[in-house]
């Protein structure tokens, strides 16, 4: 079966995927379902995954900002980090073993980050280079963050790879395929039983990261009230 990414015409759509993305559970859910549409494939990185377990608890179970302060101090709570790793298998199962970027620490590549870019958030790039180099010209990488600004958006896009925020990189798939972006948001709310959580909700989530192309389509589609 050939691969049909709409984003890329005739190449792959390949997206390295920020921590501060894949922590979001709502967001995560959709991306993960764009992805099993066949919308692209999803990348990350040990780095990332390191992050993900660290502060997994605080952006995900935290009720207050005292219960995240809380969370970030204290001692890795062994129950918290299983939870964190359930869900990181999940994401790896979803993708296959393909999913993670090797070689991204080396100095060669590390020395091709834009200056610009913040420290903490070089290895980001650095990932997203390696997808670069080692695909073809027609492929389109991605790096999804809701934290651009520390990102050195111009100075990257040189280098061949597009920082978007993750409710735009949803608002370009729906412009280019909307009937496969619906069905992987009807995939979503359908496996979200436990608890249930309702498509006003998820709308509400994609709207929180810009998703403001599809939230206002499928409001229209759904009849839901306006955001």
């Amino acid at each position: 079966m050939g691969v049909d990414h709409p984003l890329s015409g005739s190449g792959l759509t390949l997206a390295v995927l920020d921590t501060n993305v894949i922590l979001s559970p709502r967001l995560s859910d959709v991306l993960f379902d764009l992805h099993g549409a066949g919308l692209y494939f999803p990348r990350w990185t040990a780095d990332i995954e390191s992050e993900f377990l660290d502060h997994w608890a605080e952006v995900v179970l935290a009720k207050s900002k005292a219960d995240r302060k809380t969370m970030r101090l204290a001692a890795a709570d062994p129950v918290h980090l299983q939870l964190a790793t359930r869900r990181l298998k999940c994401f790896r199962a979803a993708v296959g073993v393909e999913y993670e970027v090797f070689g991204y620490q080396r100095k060669s590549v590390m020395d091709r980050v834009p200056e610009k870019v913040d420290s903490g958030d070089k290895h980001l790039v650095a990932a997203a280079l390696v997808l670069r180099d080692y695909c073809e010209p027609c492929d389109q990488i991605y790096l999804i963050s809701d934290n651009t600004k520390h990102l050195a958006v111009k100075e990257v896009a040189a280098l061949g790879i597009e920082v978007v925020k993750p409710g735009k990189f949803v608002d370009r798939l729906f412009a280019v395929a909307p009937d496969r972006v619906a069905a992987a948001l009807e995939r979503t709310i359908t496996d979200l039983k436990n608890p249930p959580y309702t498509i006003g909700q998820l709308l509400g989530a994609l709207q929180l990261h810009g998703a403001s192309r599809v939230v206002s389509h499928f409001e229209k589609v759904w009849n839901l009230p306006s955001s």
